[in-house]
Formats: structure tokens, sequence, C-alpha cells
């Protein structure tokens, strides 16, 4: 008998961003209407998404239905979300490497949430947990001139002291 576990073990690595999250719920809830009005999961329905297609087969699979749908979405709630802020609209090759940065760095059910902001230019803000980081090429043009006038100054000090 298949268990909770093993579902998430293999779709959670397909739900990278928050809409991912949107679209797993939403085929959560399709596949309980449908488990309820028909007494059974129906595949052949088709605006089944990828997403309702594995939850029918896990529950094909012989899981229990009502724990199994309580803990999805008590997961789906509980999975942390690394918020970026960028000046441009990532592709899906752009999310799928942000987000193995993002689990291999960050937490390893990390999902993304991405917002535009062209301010930024080349940029991003990150936000996870509570905690705040930013990286523009501004500040990192001003960390350059800052350490090479430190440099310089003790260069400098360095020099008289000679």
């Amino acid at each position: 008998m298949k268990t909770t576990t093993d579902f998430f073990k293999k779709i959670l690595g397909s739900i990278e961003t928050v809409e991912d999250c949107h679209r797993l719920k939403k085929a959560l809830d399709l596949v309980e209407q449908d488990r309820y009005r028909t007494g059974k999961s129906s595949e052949k329905s088709g605006h089944l998404s990828f997403f309702s297609e594995e939850v029918a087969w896990y529950l094909s699979s012989g899981g229990d239905p009502k724990s199994f749908f309580e803990d999805a979405r008590a997961t789906l709630k509980q999975m942390p979300v690394l918020s970026l802020e960028v000046a441009f609209d990532p592709d899906e090759k752009s999310i799928r490497r942000i987000s193995s940065w993002a689990r291999g760095n960050v937490h390893p059910n990390a999902v993304l949430d991405f917002a535009r902001d062209r301010s930024l230019g080349a940029g991003a803000r990150v936000m996870f947990e509570g905690r705040y980081f930013e990286e523009n090429l501004d500040t990192m043009v001003q960390r350059v001139i800052e350490n090479v006038n430190i440099k310089v100054q003790n260069d400098r000090e360095k020099s008289k002291n000679d």
C-alpha cells in the first residue's frame, strides 16, 4: 500500500514555484470532487493535469483517501517560500536552475515566488523566513569602490609610515 510520503517523494521534485503549489491544490480539489461525485477517481476526465494524474495514481494504488487529502493539503501549506524580486520574467530553465540552487542551499523543499521589479536592473531581492537580502549592480559597484578606497587609504598610510 502506498503512503502519502511515497506520493510526495515522487511529486515534490515537480513543485518548484508557488504557482505549482496552486496547480497541485487545484488538482487535489478536482480529484477529490470527482471521487466524491463518482466514488472513484476518473483518469478519463480530460481536464486532469499531470498533478491530478499523480493523485489519481496514488489513490488507485490503495492509499487512504481521507488522510491523503488532509496530509497533502497540510504539506502544501508548510512548504517554505523563497520570494524573489527580479528584473526579468524567468523562463523554465531559469526556474529549474534557481529552484535547484534554493533546494540545495536554502531548504530542501523551498518553492519559489517570483515578482518582477524592473528597477532592480542586474540584481534581485530575496526574502526567506523573515530574512531579507538585496543584491544589484549598484550595490556591487559601491562595495568595489569602498574596497578600493580602503585599499588606497591603507597604502597611503603605509607609505607615510615607511
